[in-house]
């Protein structure tokens, strides 16, 4: 559907399944790309019991104490009544009985960027409804979540960039850290082979030149548009993108997914047969203008290299001469 920018809700109706509610952002200059829904066969008044587990993006393991408040719908953190609370368990592990149908998890901890998990519940046990949550960030540092369905059982994150000193680096599962001199500038923090995820890439913007994040599809059947693919981005305490495995852009096995320059985060969202890491061009992270300066006696010209707010940051006289 194409759409003016703005918040939608979605709302789909079929025979036979519980009425199915999601919420999305359309923006400017790309195309928003939704989850897979999953409709829950039954009929009003039934219950059922969803179960699942809360990870820590940095080391996959389950968290202890998260409070989880669970609202009607996808991606709806704030529209309605909370219907339905509780604590995760020792391990991370929690249960919720509701109504039958598709419910947004909002997950709180201290210390803990607070997040939302989308789950069904359906009749009897619905299990698998799992969730991640990151630690806090500082400074310039950014964490990308991975995570999917069963199918494929093995996506490859991979962030490519350059070092202060122009050399390239290329962190994925076989080169896992990149450091500039003593400083880690990227880190594979967790890297999942078995389906499901997390699989999370921290990254600490050193320079001004672009990072690259795309995904591979590895290993196990199926594809990356039926992956039920999601990535999400935090910096300091909040979510800055998510992203959606595009479904309708062929299946070939590299997902572009964005890229980070100068604090922006550069869109691209394409699925292609080898990686993209050349889109973002030198006017998005930097720019080059000419001044002429007659003011004194001698005639000068200058070249400034501005940041792409046009704020200066570097003056190099490139010729002189007089009349």
């Amino acid at each position: 559907m194409t759409l003016p920018i703005g918040d939608y809700r979605v709302e789909i109706s079929a025979s036979g399944y519980i009425n199915f509610t999601a919420y999305a952002t359309v923006n400017e200059n790309y195309n928003t790309y939704m989850e897979t829904f999953l409709l829950v066969e039954g009929a009003d008044g039934e219950t059922g019991t969803a179960t699942g587990q809360i990870n820590n993006a940095l080391t996959g393991n389950g968290v202890e104490g998260v409070s989880l408040s669970v609202r009607k719908g996808w991606n709806n953190s704030q529209n309605g009544d909370i219907v339905a609370s509780t604590v995760t368990s020792s391990n991370g592990e929690y249960t919720l009985t509701l109504p039958i149908g598709n419910y947004t998890v909002t997950t709180e901890k201290a210390g803990y960027v607070s997040a939302t998990i989308n789950i069904i519940v359906q009749p009897e046990i619905t299990d698998s409804q799992n969730g991640t949550i990151t630690p806090n960030l500082s400074g310039n540092n950014y964490r990308i979540v991975l995570t999917w369905g069963s199918n494929p059982r093995d996506l490859d994150s991979h962030m490519v960039g350059s070092l202060s000193d122009g050399n390239p680096f290329h962190v994925y599962y076989s080169q896992k850290s990149s450091y500039d001199g003593k400083i880690q500038v990227c880190n594979l923090d967790v890297d999942d082979t078995t389906s499901y995820g997390p699989e999370t890439v921290t990254l600490n913007a050193t320079t001004n030149k672009p990072y690259y994040y795309y995904i591979y599809h590895y290993a196990g059947s199926g594809s990356l548009a039926t992956s039920e693919a999601q990535i999400k981005i935090y910096q300091g305490e909040s979510l800055v993108g998510k992203f959606n495995v595009p479904t309708d852009l062929g299946n070939n096995r590299y997902w572009n997914v964005f890229a980070i320059v100068d604090g922006q985060i550069i869109v691209k969202n394409t699925i292609t047969s080898s990686p993209d890491v050349s889109y973002v061009s030198d006017s998005e992270s930097s720019t080059m203008m000419l001044d002429f300066d007659d003011t004194g006696e001698d005639q000068e010209i200058y070249l400034y290299f501005c940041d792409k707010n046009l704020t200066q940051y570097k003056k190099i006289l490139i010729y002189q001469f007089s009349y």
